[in-house]
């Protein structure tokens, strides 16, 4: 030991550190690399969670969570509908978005053409009731309600024009099925007459299959009759 180690431990400071281990207690200071950038001292927070400007403190991470994910790489049985954040509405603000709450995923979304008329025909409405006159006297309440009518019985006519629509798109189903109906019949007719037709020419060609055999008996019988006769007259004439 030196004669500093010697004096040091002889005054009973212990934070002193000696041996041959002493080197091991020192490190080259963290410092920046380019003498360019600025030091920056940066220092260790007291317990008691992190701040934000506005001065409220952050709320911790919870251990666990539940998300919400959306994959074409899984089973049709497995897919989840889309996913909709959290939102929040501002004060004296109303978005057109909340007014189509009613429409979601697999009804009314993705939008048709049907969706977008729908739509188109609630923001007129919205206009017209904004457009309309407040019932202050006793003109302004009459212009209201002529008005108020007039947009009922177009409305109605709408309505009448949509129910229209809908029964022809009906009618025209109806015969759809109805001619894939008569098709499938007569096509089952031509089977039907098709299988008898090879059915009874199959009897036929058996049967003139048969006859030929019996022909070919016959003639094969008188062959040999006559055979048989002309060796007997043959016989009697010698």
């Amino acid at each position: 030991h030196t004669v500093a180690e010697k004096a040091a431990a002889s005054s009973g400071d212990h934070n002193v550190v000696y041996g041959s281990y002493r080197h091991k207690f020192f490190a080259r200071p963290n410092k920046q690399m380019l003498s360019t950038l600025p030091h920056i001292v940066m220092y260790a927070m007291k317990t008691g969670g992190h701040r934000i400007p506005d001065g409220t403190a952050m709320v911790a991470e919870p251990k666990t969570k539940t998300v919400g994910t959306q994959s074409v790489y899984r089973e049709s049985e497995a897919q989840t509908d889309p996913f909709s954040p959290e939102y929040y509405i501002a004060p004296d603000q109303v978005p057109e978005v909340l007014t189509l709450t009613h429409l979601t995923f697999g009804r009314g979304l993705p939008a048709s053409e049907a969706e977008l008329q729908i739509i188109e025909r609630t923001r007129q409405k919205r206009l017209f009731q904004q457009m309309l006159p407040p019932p202050t006297d006793e003109y302004s309440l009459g212009a209201r309600m002529q008005l108020m009518e007039m947009q009922e019985f177009r409305e109605w006519a709408d309505r009448e024009k949509q129910i229209r629509e809908l029964q022809e798109k009906r009618l025209a189903l109806l015969r759809l099925a109805l001619a894939d109906r008569d098709s499938k019949r007569e096509a089952s007719h031509e089977d039907k007459v098709e299988r008898m037709r090879q059915r009874k020419e199959e009897e036929r060609d058996r049967f003139l299959a048969g006859c030929q055999r019996e022909r070919t008996k016959v003639l094969r019988k008188m062959e040999k009759e006559r055979r048989v006769q002309e060796s007997r007259g043959g016989k009697k004439d010698g």
